[in-house]
């Protein structure tokens, strides 16, 4: 089982992540774009987004769906290096 505050640390380790509140919950934004947050579970049909659940969820699976998450909203220029010098150390 991953903790909140383990998938936190994932995301943090990204580049310009900042974590901030939104509605109540923590979200972790890359670019002021939030591309993972802690929610509940209802009312996500027909948005874009991968919802996990912790307690299932192994640490690489995770870790691979954070990056995919920061990837999708960190400025082009930023992804690219990262993967070009940092993607073998995630």
């Amino acid at each position: 089982m991953v903790t909140v505050d383990a998938a936190a640390r994932m995301a943090l380790r990204l580049p310009e992540v900042s974590e901030a509140l939104r509605w109540g919950n923590r979200a972790w934004l890359v670019a002021g774009k939030a591309f993972a947050w802690e929610r509940p579970f209802p009312h996500f049909d027909g948005y874009s987004a991968f919802l996990v659940q912790l307690r299932k969820v192994t640490t690489k699976a995770l870790r691979e769906a954070i990056l995919d998450g920061w990837l999708a909203c960190a400025p082009p220029k930023l992804a690219g290096e990262y993967l070009t010098h940092h993607r073998s150390t995630w």
